[in-house]
């Protein structure tokens, strides 16, 4: 459950975007 929330808020953290 909410497995791919918290693997896309990993992927945001660790993907320096800004």
């Amino acid at each position: 459950m909410m497995k791919w929330i918290i693997i896309v808020v990993l992927l945001v953290i660790s993907w320096p975007a800004y």
